[in-house]
C-alpha cells in the first residue's frame, strides 16, 4: 500500500491521530483538530499534554517515561481531553512506538468514547431496572434444583405463600405445590431439555394452610454445569374468567422468557397497532409513554438505508419462504444516534385464507457486537499502519512459499530487499543469507510445507546485508490454519538481534574470564540460593570444611533479628557498602587456612539488595607472614630496649 494511501487513511480516519517526538506534537490529523478545536499551527510543537485535562496529564507523562525507559506501560488507556473552549471529552488513547522522520516517536490513536460511556451507564441502569423487575414482578419466581430444593424466591413468591424469603430457601417445591404429586413434578423436570419451557396448572398452599390455583411456567437452565429450573407462578384466583387474555399473555411471556428480557413487540397485522414492552422503548433511550403503539413508531426509527432490506425479509416470511423474520438493522435512539438491533419475529396467527393476523417478536441490542466487528476491521488497518512503523519485518506467505502475500517496509532494512522485490520473487530474501545458514533455513521451510511443523518455530541466522554488513537475525514463524484445521499459510516476524548476540558473546567471554580467575566467585540471590560459582570456588570448597563457605547463604536466609552477624550484614549491604569478613577453615588433612571474603550487594532502584557477589581469597600465607612480622617486631623491641 503506497504512502499517499496511508496518508489518506490517516487523514480521513474517524479517530484522532497525533505523532509526538520527545513529548512534543509534530503531526495531527484533521479528526484530532476537530475533537480538540485547535488548529494544526496551534498544536505543532506543543507538548502533547496541551490537549489533556490537567488531572490526567501526570498519567500521560508517567506512561511516556515508562515506555521511554523500556518499562511496561499500558498501550491503551483512558483520559479526558480538554478542548480549546474548555469542554471535556472522554478519550480512549492507543499508543504505539515507532519512528517519525528518523527519530523515535509515539503514535497515538485517540477515540471519542462519549457514546460508549453513555451506553455503559444506560446498561447499568437497565441492569438495575431488570433486577427491580425480577424482585418486584407480580409473578412468583422460584428457582430450584433437580431434586426440588428451593434455591431462590422473589418477594412476590414469599408474600403469596405467606413465608419469609429465608424460610422458603431450602424447602422442597412439594412443600407448597399441592396440585401435583412429587412423582409428577419429577417426571416433568426429567423430561425437559436445557432451554425448554413448559406450562402446567397447579395449586399452591400457603403457610396458613389455605390454597390457591396457579399457572406455572418452568424453564430448564444450566448454571455452572448443573441443571436449574426457573418457575414463574401466577395466582389464577381472579383470572379464571379471563382465559383469552391469559392465552395472549402466555405467548408474550414465552417469548420474553426465551429472549431473556429483551424488547418485545406484538403486532396486529390488520390494524398495524403494535404493543411494545418497556425494554423495547428503553433500548432506544425512550420511555414507553413516548412510543406510539403503531407500526409507524418502528418504521420511522429504522435507518432509511436499511428499510428496504427489512421489508424484503418481512415479505419473505409473510409468503412462508422463511420460518422466522430475522434482520439486523439500525434504529435511531432518542438522542439521534444509531444503534444496531436484531429484529426477530414470527407470525403466530393467520385466518382461514392464510392471511396473517398477528405477529410477535423480539428486539435484541447487537450494537456492541457490531462495534466489535468494526473494531476488528479497524485493528487490521491499524496493524498495517503499525507494521510500517516498526523495525521488525512482518511477512505472510502461503504454506508452499510460492508467493508473498504481505510484507512491510522493514524488509528492506532487515534483508536488504525492497517490498517490491519480495513480492516479485518470494525467495529474494534468501540471497543475502550467510552461506553456512542457508541449508538449515531451507530445511525448516521444507518441514512447514510437508506439514511436519504445527506450532511456532524460531530460527537464528546471519545476513550479509549489502549496506550494513554481517548481521544476526531471529525469525519466529507460526502456522495459520483454516476452519478445518488445515495449514494454509505461515506468518512470521524477523528482528535484528546483532547487538544481543554481541552482548551474549561478551557475556560468554566475561564468564570464561571469571571461571579462570584465581579468586573464588559465588553469586547468591536475595533468597540465599546460590546461582553461580566458578571453578576456583568449587576447588576451594572441596579442600576445606564446606559449611564455612556457606556462611553467606545462611546469613541471607536467617530470619533471626537477634543474631549480631545477621544484623551487621544487613546494616552494611542496605547502606550500599561491601561486607567483609575472614573465615578460618579446617582442611581435612592439613593445617587450617584463612579465607578473606568480600560481599558486594546488587540493589534495585529502591536500594533493596537483589543479588550478592561474593569473592573469596586464600590469605593463609599473608596471615602467616603478618604473624611472623609481629613476632620479629616484638623480639626486636625487647632486644634493643634501654635499661636505666
Amino acid at each position: 500500500m503506497s504512502t499517499p494511501v496511508y496518508e489518506t487513511i490517516v487523514e480521513e480516519s474517524n479517530d484522532g491521530i497525533f505523532v509526538a517526538v520527545d513529548g512534543e506534537i509534530v503531526y495531527t490529523n484533521r479528526r484530532l483538530q476537530q475533537l480538540t478545536g485547535y488548529g494544526e499551527d496551534e498544536l505543532d510543537g506543543a507538548p502533547k499534554t496541551r490537549i489533556v485535562a490537567p488531572e490526567h496529564q501526570d498519567r500521560v507523562k508517567t506512561y511516556h517515561e515508562q515506555r521511554r525507559n523500556g518499562e511496561a506501560a499500558p498501550a491503551t488507556y483512558e483520559v479526558d481531553f480538554e478542548t480549546k473552549d474548555g469542554k471535556r471529552i472522554p478519550i480512549e488513547v492507543s499508543v504505539n512506538d515507532g519512528e517519525y522522520e528518523g527519530e523515535p516517536a509515539s503514535y497515538a490513536i485517540c477515540r471519542d468514547i462519549s457514546d460508549l460511556k453513555q451506553q455503559h451507564e444506560e446498561l447499568e441502569r437497565s441492569r438495575q431496572r431488570l433486577q427491580a423487575l425480577f424482585d418486584k414482578t407480580p409473578d412468583s419466581i422460584v428457582v430450584h434444583d433437580e431434586s426440588g430444593r428451593v434455591i431462590y424466591v422473589n418477594e412476590q413468591a414469599a408474600q403469596s405463600l405467606g413465608y419469609l424469603q429465608a424460610e422458603l430457601v431450602g424447602m422442597q417445591v412439594s412443600d407448597f405445590e399441592v396440585g401435583l404429586s412429587v412423582s409428577e413434578l419429577q417426571t416433568h423436570w426429567k423430561a425437559m431439555e436445557v432451554g425448554e419451557t413448559i406450562r402446567t396448572d397447579g395449586s399452591h398452599e400457603r403457610k396458613d394452610g389455605s390454597q390457591f390455583p396457579v399457572e406455572v411456567r418452568i424453564t430448564k437452565l444450566e448454571v455452572d454445569g448443573e441443571p436449574r429450573y426457573l418457575a414463574l407462578a401466577r395466582d389464577m384466583t381472579e383470572q379464571r374468567d379471563r382465559q383469552q387474555e391469559v392465552e395472549t399473555l402466555k405467548e408474550r411471556l414465552q417469548l420474553a422468557v426465551e429472549g431473556a428480557g429483551v424488547g418485545v413487540w406484538d403486532w396486529n397485522m390488520q390494524t398495524d397497532a403494535v404493543d411494545f414492552n418497556e425494554q423495547w422503548a428503553t433500548m432506544l433511550d425512550y420511555s414507553l409513554d413516548e412510543i406510539e403503539p403503531h407500526l409507524d413508531a418502528w418504521k420511522d426509527k429504522t435507518h432509511p438505508k436499511d428499510i428496504d432490506t427489512v421489508f424484503e425479509a418481512l415479505e419473505a416470511h409473510i409468503q412462508g419462504e422463511t420460518e422466522y423474520y430475522d434482520t439486523d438493522h439500525r434504529m435511531q435512539t432518542a438522542d439521534g444516534d444509531w444503534k444496531w438491533i436484531r429484529d426477530l419475529g414470527k407470525i403466530v396467527k393467520r385466518d382461514e385464507d392464510d392471511e396473517p393476523l398477528r405477529a410477535v417478536g423480539l428486539h435484541i441490542d447487537v450494537d456492541e457486537q457490531k462495534r466489535q466487528e468494526r473494531e476488528i476491521r479497524q485493528l487490521k488497518k491499524r496493524f498495517e499502519t503499525f507494521a510500517q512503523t516498526v523495525n521488525e519485518a512482518f511477512f505472510l506467505l502461503p504454506i508452499d512459499f510460492s508467493e508473498t502475500l504481505y510484507v512491510n517496509d522493514a524488509v528492506e532494512r532487515i534483508y536488504g530487499v525492497t517490498p517490491e522485490e519480495a513480492h516479485e520473487d518470494p525467495a529474494a530474501w534468501l540471497k543475502h543469507i550467510h552461506p553456512d545458514d542457508r541449508e538449515p533455513l531451507r530445511a525448516a521451510m521444507n518441514d512447514f510445507e510437508a506439514g511436519r511443523v504445527t506450532g511456532m518455530v524460531s530460527q537464528r541466522y546471519r545476513i550479509q546485508h549489502p549496506d550494513r554488513g554481517l548481521r544476526w537475525m531471529e525469525t519466529e514463524i507460526d502456522v495459520v490454519t483454516d476452519e478445518s484445521g488445515t495449514a494454509t499459510q505461515i506468518a512470521g516476524i524477523t528482528r535484528d538481534i546483532t547487538e544481543r548476540k554481541q552482548h551474549e558473546m561478551e557475556l560468554t567471554q566475561f564468564q570464561e574470564a571469571v571461571d579462570q580467575t584465581a579468586d573464588a566467585v559465588c553469586i547468591v540471590d536475595a533468597s540465599g540460593d546460590i546461582e553461580y560459582t566458578n571453578a576456583t570456588f568449587e576447588d576451594l570448597k572441596d579442600t576445606i570444611d564446606a559449611t564455612k563457605l556457606e556462611k553467606l547463604p545462611r546469613i541471607i536466609k536467617s530470619e533471626s533479628n537477634d543474631d549480631p552477624t545477621v544484623a551487621k550484614f544487613w546494616e552494611t549491604v542496605r547502606a550500599g557498602n561491601k561486607w567483609e569478613c575472614e573465615i578460618t577453615a579446617q582442611q581435612p588433612t592439613e593445617d587450617p587456612i584463612t579465607i578473606s571474603q568480600v560481599v558486594s550487594p546488587i540493589s534495585d532502584s529502591s536500594g533493596e539488595p537483589q543479588k550478592f557477589v561474593a569473592i573469596a581469597r586464600d590469605i593463609t600465607e599473608r596471615k602467616q607472614y603478618e604473624q611472623k612480622l609481629k613476632r620479629c617486631t616484638k623480639e626486636s623491641s625487647g632486644r634493643y630496649r634501654s635499661y636505666p
